[in-house]
């Protein structure tokens, strides 16, 4: 056995942030949801510690979309 130094802990799947696509985005960025929360919370999720970075969003048909514009 040894000692590790440096080994960073990982996040068990159900811990996992579902949404942490969004902090990829650039401007100009879109993605489309299934439904209204899911886009919601996802712009939630991108702003939240980040009140800088703005977004829109409109309804599809299939679903809603969201653009980061700033």
């Amino acid at each position: 056995m040894k000692i590790e130094k440096g080994v960073p802990l990982w996040a068990p799947l159900a811990h996992r942030d579902k949404y942490g696509i969004v902090d990829l985005m650039e401007v100009g960025d879109s993605i489309l949801f299934e439904g209204y929360q899911a886009s919601h919370a996802a712009v939630v999720r991108a702003r939240k510690g980040k009140p800088e970075r703005k977004f829109a969003s409109r309804k599809e048909n299939s679903g809603y979309r969201i653009w980061r514009v700033e």
